[in-house]
């Protein structure tokens, strides 16, 4: 038996090509992998980016709305009353009688004795700040007290953003100022 060297190189090359060919295949299968557990990463992150993104929305939403959670308005000594529990001035602030603008507005300040409360100042109807814990009486007309249906007060918040409280205690994002 004789070898036929003419052949022999190209029987090892091929011995070669066929261990490439092998060796190759077993890469792009282990690339595959990757490329399949690098997916599901990737969708794993997505989903927790979301979640994260989801949560410091709602944490925005808490902050924007914060402040005027702690405004309280409601009927008080025969006046519609607007309370800044916050710790942030309130800009702006009106209130309307079944849609009609008040007429004035006085501060409430505490004098001291019991539950005595004295107003002070006769602003027209609108007051453009509110500090922290101060409060304001309402009033439409020349006479204390008619109760209406509908009272709601105006402000705007530390951020901008312009609100509307109504009397029963809803609390809502106002779109545009009250004409």
């Amino acid at each position: 038996m004789s070898i036929d060297w003419g052949d022999a190189p190209t029987w090892v090359a091929g011995a070669f090509a066929a261990a490439a060919a092998y060796y190759t295949r077993g890469m792009l299968k282990s690339q595959r992998q990757q490329i399949t557990e690098q997916r599901q990463f990737i969708a794993e992150q997505s989903a927790n980016l979301e979640l994260e993104r989801a949560e410091l929305r709602a944490q925005a939403d808490d902050r924007r709305i914060s402040q005027a959670r702690a405004v309280w308005a409601g009927r008080q000594r025969g006046a519609f009353v607007v309370e800044n529990g916050s710790d942030a001035v309130l800009r702006n602030v009106t209130v309307t009688f079944d849609g009609m603008p008040a007429t004035s507005a006085y501060e409430m300040v505490d004098a001291g004795i019991g539950d005595i409360v004295q107003f002070v100042g006769d602003y027209a109807g609108e007051v453009v700040a509110i500090g922290p814990g101060r409060r304001f009486a309402f009033r439409s007309g020349e006479e204390w007290g008619p109760v209406v249906d509908d009272e709601v007060a105006f402000f705007q918040d530390e951020a901008g953003v312009r609100w509307r409280l109504s009397g029963d205690g809803v609390l809502e994002e106002a779109p545009e100022a009250p004409s």
